[in-house]
């Protein structure tokens, strides 16, 4: 065997990566991870946002749920370290401002919590139109606060909204103004973020503006998640479901309800109206169309005479055809049959009252001061209360009522009859203010309603048909014989 032996050294494989490789692989792990930081945190940013947006929805139905049972609102919670109980009062500005009191509301602390773990602030409309003590709730109270829409460049984006009941906010990411769970408040926003500040001086004005993390625009950064209460917010619901009236429908049975008293008035009757007959002799003076009695033959009419002179005794027999011309007596005088005594008398009186010119009292005035008598519904007169009388928006509803309808000087002429004063023409008028708390109206009846007042007139028609058919008897005279 022959051994060959070589000189050739074995040959080695070169391995691993040169400075450039691996600078160029810890270049890409590194964007990939900073992608992912980015990623992260924009999909946690997302989850915090869904959370306070949730969170925000389930304490709006629980305030609605709040106002059905109280028919009022929750003070905040305001102690140095939250319990999620309501103050007992907060009747000014400061103290209407705080937290949402978890608590008294039947929520958990975790629900008053943004996604950024902070309490949602909350301010409440207590002072000039107080939504924490509300006497009588309905879609026609308003609040405070007034809320400023702006763009994420932070220039206004629309009218500012006015009259919102209750502002809750979350403070954001950066959570700055917010009370913490520690019983603490973040710094407040520097003075360059202008809007952010608005939503944590507890005044009456507040902002609502698309996020911008842009320091140099407008009033500065802004990542504040406002939601706001208006009346129809949170009434609306309750009128849907029957648990709360709307304005309209409170006013329309407030008016129905003084309508009603007001024909129970004029339906009951006073003492016996009548009208005096002068008494007709055979030696008097008849002037022509005069209407007299024919006292030796009376039979129930009246005869008026047609030709002046002097008569003489009456014929024993007299036509008891209405219209009949052919009456003659002894003195060649002819008279006409014009009406019976059931048609031509009064028989009942009845009357509307007067209005009372004193805000508060409720009995009607004596006697008219104008006509048409104008003032406020006399309730104690007509055995309704303060209340029957105030309309949704907590004013007393004015009457105004025709004089000779009301009155009560001359029972043969004024009162309620058919064909009487004003027949064709207004009884009485009520009149609401509207929500604008003051009446436009030019007072008295058959100005047109004005502004946003609230107008009902009823006809001397309607209210007779209304004593009609209710079997209350009505005298038919326009006047007296």
């Amino acid at each position: 065997m022959v051994n060959v032996i070589t000189n050739k050294q074995p040959k080695y494989i070169k391995a691993g990566f040169t400075l450039i490789e691996m600078a160029t692989v810890l270049m890409i792990i590194g964007l990939l991870a900073s992608l992912g930081m980015t990623l992260l945190k924009t999909k946690m940013e997302q989850t915090s946002y869904k959370v306070t947006q949730k969170r925000l929805d389930v304490i709006k139905e629980t305030l609605i749920a709040y106002l059905r049972v109280n028919k009022e609102l929750p003070c905040p919670d305001t102690d140095a370290v939250p319990d999620g109980a309501e103050n007992s009062t907060c009747n000014n500005l400061a103290d209407s401002f705080g937290i949402i009191p978890w608590s008294s509301l039947g929520l958990s602390r975790e629900t008053a919590l943004d996604g950024w773990n902070n309490f949602f602030s909350y301010h409440v409309s207590a002072t000039t139109n107080d939504w924490t003590t509300v006497a009588t709730l309905n879609d026609a109270d308003v609040g405070d606060f007034t809320i400023q829409q702006r763009n994420s460049s932070g220039t206004s984006s629309g009218s500012d909204i006015t009259q919102i009941v209750a502002v809750i906010i979350s403070h954001g990411p950066n959570g700055d103004g917010a009370y913490t769970i520690k019983g603490t408040r973040n710094t407040l926003p520097a003075a360059n973020e202008a809007d952010e500040l608005e939503n944590t001086n507890a005044d009456v004005t507040y902002v609502q503006r698309n996020f911008s993390d842009d320091t140099t625009a407008t009033n500065g950064a802004f990542d504040d998640v406002v939601l706001t209460l208006s009346t129809s917010d949170l009434v609306s619901p309750l009128i849907d479901e029957g648990a709360l009236q709307s304005s309209s429908s409170s006013l329309n049975d407030k008016f129905t309800r003084i309508k009603g008293a007001l024909l129970s008035f004029a339906s009951r009757t006073s003492s016996t109206a009548s009208c005096t007959q002068v008494p007709w002799s055979a030696a008097m003076t008849v002037t022509s169309g005069t209407t007299r009695v024919v006292p030796s033959s009376a039979n129930g009419y009246y005869y008026q005479a047609n030709a002046d002179g002097t008569t003489a005794a009456p014929e024993p027999t007299w036509s008891t055809t209405i219209g009949d011309t052919t009456n003659a007596d002894g003195g060649g005088f002819t008279w006409t049959t014009i009406a019976t005594y059931d048609s031509k008398d009064r028989h009942y009186y009845h009357n509307l009252p007067y209005a009372t010119t004193i805000a508060l009292v409720g009995v009607e005035d004596t006697t008219p001061l104008v006509n048409p008598a104008e003032g406020y519904v006399p309730y104690v007169t007509l055995s309704l209360t303060l209340d029957d009388v105030t309309d949704p928006w907590g004013n007393q509803i004015q009457y105004f009522v025709t004089q000779d309808i009301a009155d009560r000087s001359d029972p043969a002429l004024d009162g309620l009859y058919f064909t009487s004063p004003g027949t064709s023409g207004v009884a009485y008028r009520l009149v609401s203010g509207g929500p604008l708390n003051g009446i436009t109206t030019t007072l008295g009846i058959g100005n047109s309603c004005a502004g946003d007042d609230i107008c009902e007139d009823i006809l001397v028609t309607d209210l007779l048909s209304q004593m009609t058919a209710a079997r209350v008897p009505i005298d038919t005279a326009v006047t007296c014989p």
